[in-house]
């Protein structure tokens, strides 16, 4: 393991050149061959008993909308699997590195995107799968990406109530919030 000099990328950081480094490194990424079958945690987490049986409308909208999409997510793809801004590094303003791969897998690129939006709004994902797709020919589609977004709140929200975790209230807001909740 190599330590990456620089600093982590801040939030709200819409700066066209980032992007397009960030898209071009997700195709790179993307394009490396996976050793195996897809087993992204998209599929568990709406599988999942907890989910399934939780009556709160925003969970049974966010799993009627991955219900209807879930045979379009069959790409298998190397992920990092925890794109955020934490794990995005940064020198002098530009894109340096992905680090924090303990959490990387295999499965359709649409999953990739599900956290950076929260860090660069609605516009930067935009912009980034604009140049994503353009660069990588592939055809994402910002309403799966939403959708899986909404799955991924429900997750995180019901593990921290399994946990009586103490942040479970800001996964509450943020729900709430949606599609208009970024963290802060």
């Amino acid at each position: 393991m190599d330590w990456v000099d620089g600093e982590t990328m801040p939030k709200w950081f819409p700066d066209d050149q980032f992007i397009t480094d960030l898209a071009e490194a997700l195709v790179y990424v993307h394009d490396l061959q996976p050793n195996g079958r897809p087993d992204t945690n998209m599929f568990k987490i709406a599988d999942s008993t907890d989910m399934r049986f939780q009556k709160n409308w925003f969970t049974c909208e966010a799993l009627a909308e991955f219900d209807k999409i879930r045979n379009d997510l069959t790409d298998c793809v190397v992920l990092h699997g925890d794109l955020w801004n934490e794990n995005i590094i940064i020198e002098n303003g530009k894109f340096k590195a992905l680090i924090d791969w303990e959490h990387s897998q295999m499965g359709d690129p649409h999953w990739e995107f599900r956290m950076i939006r929260r860090f660069i709004g609605w516009d930067g994902l935009d912009k980034l799968l604009f140049r994503y797709n353009d660069a990588s020919g592939r055809m994402l589609k910002l309403s799966h990406i939403k959708s899986l977004d909404k799955l991924a709140l429900c997750h995180q929200f019901n593990f921290r109530v399994k946990r009586n975790d103490s942040k479970q209230h800001l996964f509450l807001k943020y729900i709430k919030k949606w599609p208009e909740c970024l963290y802060g």
